[in-house]
């Protein structure tokens, strides 16, 4: 009984813990967790074991220029590491993920941290708005200390988001 009481606590324990730090035990990716920036659209976020956190945005209208732009941002953990990154806008034809627009993301362990600002880490893909249904998709790589960490992670689709949307 008192080793069942223990294997409780334990349970409990991590089950506290993932909830305070974003990580879920035995998760490929530790630090899966899902953040909001404010409206209703969610951004999956990834802490990755280089010390490094990737957050992906899902797409929306850039009504300055009527395009549809999506977006991602990394940051690293003093000392930094290498970050080598694709992002991508997609777009869904029927049952696969076409990329209309695409940039990389390079950069130092000194570039990498909160030293630079947001923006200096920040990659956007954008294209001329078009009905569909679209993505952000990240693809790349961050080491730190000869650990290489890969990513492949995409955003929440979202139908159509050229269209203005009416007030509820």
């Amino acid at each position: 009984m008192k080793g069942l009481f223990v294997a409780l606590l334990i349970v409990l324990g991590a089950t506290v813990l993932a909830g305070k730090t974003g990580v879920h035990p035995g998760s490929a990716q530790a630090g899966v967790a899902s953040t909001s920036n404010g409206s209703s659209t969610s951004k999956p976020h990834w802490g990755l074991r280089s010390g490094c956190t990737v957050v992906v945005d899902t797409p929306v209208r850039d009504t300055g220029n009527g395009r549809v732009t999506g977006s991602a941002r990394y940051t690293c953990d003093r000392p930094g590491a290498d970050v080598d990154l694709v992002v991508y806008l997609q777009r869904r034809e029927g049952n696969s993920w076409i990329n209309v627009d695409q940039r990389q993301a390079i950069a130092t362990p000194k570039d990498s941290t909160r030293d630079r600002p947001d923006k200096q880490r920040t990659s956007a893909v954008d294209a001329r708005c078009v009905d569909g249904t679209y993505r952000t998709f990240v693809h790349g790589t961050a080491t730190a200390s000869d650990h290489t960490q890969q990513l492949e992670q995409a955003s929440r689709q979202v139908d159509n988001p050229c269209q203005a949307r009416r007030p509820g």
